[in-house]
């Protein structure tokens, strides 16, 4: 089309027609608007007349998405697809690079193998973040599943083209099934090797910005090759070290916290990187989200015991735990904070007044009726009331 009079335009709005047919074909989801948006730029780019830069279009993509969707910013996928695009662009070439094999096949494969890495390059460090594990099998998989994506995208054009001419034989049609059943049985064999999946990695944000920076200048040293870069990756390897010690020292504090579930309390008691829980589960296993404070607290191991009536915060604080029995009544006994659990039938005023307690925390064991009730009383006597459900865990420092 580029050799007719006014080619390259209609290849370039053909382009874009295609692009947003098959957006409109998928539903129009978020993923695929972020896809069809940034190819459609970059078709732009690559058909123009004058010379493009690859960062500035991916740039232009960026812009006019969160143009349109700002909150794309704080999307895991959108984080996922620019970084991996950019780290396949900046990384996947000088990788390749490395190694020229003369064999056809064994040269294909090492172009799929560097566009995996490549890739990792560039989600690692967010994957970590958000989800905390590692697929070491990545490279594998993208080995097997790109030529078969290659076969199955141009054979699902075939069987439309020829559906749609009522001329689709069923030899066609088993052929095309095998091969999707056969990626699907060999990626479900990849995904079914559990030891190869590295989970419960604890990453935080200081930790994230510092691989970034560490990624950034390694490849930079990689293009330069000169004494000022291998200075620059010195010292961002410094500042990566130094954010894994700071994130250690910073979970190496000491902290209670009641958690919040419907039915049941659950009481987390934090020293270094082990965690004891108070709680009426059966099983911790009940406690889904355990996990995910386990692993964003770097915690190795965790105990676990019944609910006592108190604890000891620290040398001079006790929380009181009133359950559905409602005792409290201990003679010289004043708690500084009161934990109500599983609905008690108590006079909130008359707590309040016989042991003028700091705060007052209710989980989320209690009818909301009750809650009602005690967070109106302590509003009148003007005493701090928490309750899970509404304002999240109770954080306690035992610092």
């Amino acid at each position: 089309m580029k050799r007719l009079r006014y080619g390259r335009p209609l290849t370039i709005l053909l382009l874009i027609l295609i692009l947003w047919g098959f957006a409109i074909i998928a539903g129009l989801s978020a993923s695929v608007i972020r896809a069809v948006t940034m190819f459609s730029i970059i078709a732009i780019g690559m058909h123009l007349k004058r010379p493009t830069n690859i960062y500035n279009t991916l740039a232009i993509s960026v812009f006019v998405l969160l143009l349109f969707k700002p909150l794309f910013l704080f999307d895991v996928g959108f984080q996922l697809s620019y970084l991996a695009v950019i780290a396949i662009v900046a990384v996947q070439p000088k990788l390749f690079q490395l190694w020229r094999p003369k064999s056809y096949l064994l040269a294909k494969t090492w172009g799929y193998f560097t566009v995996g890495v490549a890739a990792q390059f560039g989600v690692l460090p967010i994957s970590l973040y958000h989800f905390h594990q590692f697929p070491g099998l990545f490279f594998v998989a993208n080995i097997i599943i790109i030529p078969f994506l290659g076969i199955i995208l141009g054979m699902g054009i075939l069987v439309i083209v020829v559906a749609l001419l009522n001329a689709l034989p069923q030899w066609l049609i088993d052929i095309y099934g095998v091969i999707i059943k056969g990626m699907n049985v060999l990626m479900q064999g990849i995904a079914d090797q559990e030891s190869f999946l590295f989970k419960d990695i604890s990453f935080t944000i200081y930790q994230l910005f510092a691989a970034y920076l560490f990624i950034i200048v390694v490849v930079q040293f990689g293009i330069k090759q000169n004494l000022k870069w291998l200075r620059y990756t010195l010292v961002s390897l410094l500042l990566l070290q130094g954010s894994y010690l700071f994130s250690k020292y910073k979970n190496s504090s000491h902290e209670l916290t009641i958690f919040h579930k419907s039915r049941h309390t659950i009481i987390g008691k934090k020293t270094a990187d082990a965690l004891l829980v108070y709680s009426n589960l059966d099983s911790l296993q009940q406690f889904y989200n355990l996990n995910d404070y386990k692993v964003g607290n770097n915690i190795k191991t965790i105990k676990e015991k019944t609910l006592p009536s108190v604890l000891k915060l620290d040398n001079k604080q006790n929380l009181l735990i009133i359950d559905s029995l409602g005792a409290y009544q201990v003679k010289n006994f004043k708690p500084d904070y009161i934990l109500l659990t599983q609905s008690p039938k108590v006079n909130m005023v008359r707590i309040l007044n016989a042991l003028k307690p700091k705060l007052i925390i209710a989980d989320g064991s209690n009818y909301k009726s009750a809650i009602a009730r005690w967070k109106l009383a302590c509003k009148k006597q003007k005493t701090p009331f928490h309750y899970t459900g509404e304002r999240g865990a109770f954080l306690f420092d035992l610092d």
